[in-house]
C-alpha cells in the first residue's frame, strides 16, 4: 500500500465519526475486493473548495470473482428471514454518508484498476 498526502489539506466540515466510517469503509471495500498481489494506493488533494481522496487498486481485475458493478441490493439467504429478502450493499450506505455531508462517492473500474473517489467540501 502506498499513499500520497499533501502536508496541509483543508478541514472538511461535518461529523468526524461518520466521515471516518465512510473513508474507512471505502478503504476496507477496496482492500477486500483487491485480487492477490494488487497495488493499493491512497491519494488526497484539494482544489476549488473541495477535498478529494482517491483509493486506487491496480492489478489483474478480470480474474476477480467480485461482481461488477456491485449491486445496491442483494438477496439474503434463508438464515435472515426477519430482515426480508434484500439487504443494502455497504457501498450504498457509504455513499449515503458522503451525500449527507454534501459530498459524493464515485467508483470507476477498468480491467487494470478500480478507482474509488470521495469528494467533500472544504
Amino acid at each position: 500500500m502506498s499513499w500520497i498526502l499533501p502536508p496541509h489539506l483543508p478541514a472538511t466540515p461535518g461529523d468526524y465519526h461518520w466521515l471516518y466510517l465512510g473513508l474507512f469503509g471505502v478503504l476496507t471495500h477496496a482492500l477486500r475486493s483487491a485480487p492477490a498481489l494488487s497495488e493499493v494506493a491512497i491519494a488526497a488533494s484539494a482544489a476549488n473548495g473541495r477535498v478529494s481522496t482517491v483509493v486506487t487498486v491496480r492489478g489483474d481485475l478480470e480474474s476477480d470473482a467480485v461482481p461488477w458493478p456491485p449491486p445496491a441490493l442483494f438477496p439474503l439467504d434463508e438464515a435472515h428471514p426477519r430482515i426480508g429478502r434484500l439487504a443494502i450493499d455497504e457501498l450504498a450506505v457509504i455513499r449515503a454518508i458522503f451525500l449527507l455531508h454534501a459530498g459524493e462517492l464515485r467508483v470507476a473500474r477498468s480491467t487494470e484498476r478500480t478507482e474509488y473517489t470521495v469528494t467533500l467540501p472544504a
